[in-house]
């Protein structure tokens, strides 16, 4: 999956933009719109890719993220249309990235009038909000939260981890996990995922 669609770092929509300005088939007016926000018609968009990551542009490695839709978009899509269950119910919050908060603003939290047909019925709750639910009603949840980890998903995964506090989410699991750190940071040449190499030249730190 990495080598397909490139290293998931900073944000999906970075990772995004990343990786379509590292592909020789980016075209002038391509590079326009995700560098200047220079649209086709001459108009200004805000998305930009932030100047601040711009130098890895020309990183020795592929950034993308389009891991999410392979790994878990595609296959919803799959289930939903073997199914017929084409109305899903999410566990997403908005306080868990700003693409979130910016659909729950367009949107709310039962999403009849966009493009695919969505509940979020916990949108609008905290962190907080949800371990008050869990212990109000005794509800089980995976004991790798009693380790420090605030979220699950993908063990490679670096979205957003620049912004982690220490020990960020890769330090914790060479504590936690230590054959499962080890397997993200041996290089691929060895059977590894070669993670090191990334978070070395990000200047995310994971020992």
């Amino acid at each position: 999956m990495l080598d397909k669609c490139g290293y998931p770092i900073i944000s999906k929509e970075t990772a995004e933009r990343l990786g379509r300005l590292q592909k020789p088939t980016c075209s002038q007016r391509a590079k326009e719109r995700l560098l200047e926000g220079i649209m086709a018609d001459g108009r200004k968009t805000q998305f930009v890719l932030a100047k601040k990551w711009r130098f890895l542009i020309d990183a020795p490695f592929m950034i993308g993220s389009g891991c999410c839709h392979h790994m878990k978009i595609s296959p919803f899509k799959k289930y939903e249309k073997e199914t017929g269950r084409i109305a899903p119910i999410l566990g997403t919050m908005t306080a868990e990235s700003k693409l979130r908060e910016q659909k729950w603003l367009k949107n709310g939290c039962n999403a009849f009038n966009a493009k695919r047909t969505v509940s979020a019925p916990i949108s609008f709750w905290t962190d907080a909000d949800v371990w008050s639910y869990l212990r109000q009603y005794d509800v089980p949840y995976s004991k790798i939260y009693d380790m420090g980890y605030h979220r699950t998903g993908c063990v490679f995964c670096a979205l957003g981890a620049q912004m982690d506090k220490s020990p960020n989410r890769f330090q914790r699991l060479k504590v936690t996990h230590p054959q499962i750190w080890y397997y993200c940071m041996k290089p691929k040449e060895d059977g590894g995922l070669g993670m090191r190499e990334i978070l070395e030249y990000v200047g995310i730190p994971f020992e």
